[in-house]
């Protein structure tokens, strides 16, 4: 496959994409999400619950600094100005140096001044049937997602969009969207080193209910009477 096309929003470093190595991997139980409608706790399999824990504690203190890290993460645009009742989308993006299988994310956001409308899937691990992304949206403040590989494929390097988030401004204020909680791992379910970079959003006050109408013309002359009816 061709490496994928530079984004508008270049990776920090600005890493490209590189081809996953071909050899087979042993197939891996993807995160779930317990529940319907993508509600409920994120759970993982046994095995990589194990691992993780090994590979957080290998990884602390990682998150956070581009320097060394395989991984890297952000949002999408990094700053965005609304108004209460304003809609707006983050995408949030990685840029692999080395192929990476899972990404067991957290997004953190202040939930007095932004609402999670809903999580769709990017095309960063792959396209359905070869990826899945699920996300649970139960815990107010966080959005807890699970983005991983299926069945025997190689990992994934280069750059692409992992999920897409839409938000609803709620009131005024300020909240700082992070990813301090996020993890990557490679297809042996290891962590790998990952850094962080978060977005701000600024909700300001509220605009007027509808533009001010513009004074009506005065008729010309010789409409008068059609405007009156006479």
């Amino acid at each position: 496959p061709q490496p994928q096309p530079a984004d508008e929003n270049p990776p920090p470093q600005g890493g490209q994409a590189k081809n996953a190595a071909p050899e087979a991997v042993p197939a891996v139980v993807p995160a779930a999400i317990g529940g319907a409608g993508g509600t409920g706790s994120l759970a993982l399999p046994a095995v990589a619950k194990a691992s993780l824990q090994s590979g957080v504690e290998g990884a602390q203190g990682v998150a956070g600094g581009s320097q060394g890290a395989a991984v890297e993460l952000w949002l999408n645009p990094k700053g965005v100005e609304v108004a209460p009742g304003d809609r707006f989308t983050v995408r949030l993006e990685a840029n692999a140096l080395d192929p990476v299988s899972h990404l067991p994310l957290t997004l953190s956001y202040d939930p007095k001044v932004l609402a999670v409308e809903k999580v769709e899937p990017g095309d960063f691990l792959g396209a359905k049937g070869t990826a899945q992304v699920l996300a649970d949206t139960s815990h107010a403040g966080r959005v807890v997602i699970g983005a991983s590989r299926l069945g025997a494929v190689p990992g994934v390097a280069g750059h692409g969009t992992v999920a897409v988030v839409t938000f609803r401004a709620l009131i005024p204020g300020k909240s700082r969207l992070g990813l301090d909680e996020s993890k990557a791992l490679d297809r042996k379910l290891r962590a790998m080193a990952v850094s962080a970079r978060p977005a701000d959003v600024t909700v300001g006050g509220e605009r007027p209910d509808r533009p001010p109408r513009p004074e009506p013309k005065p008729p010309k002359v010789g409409e008068a009477s059609r405007t009156s009816g006479g």
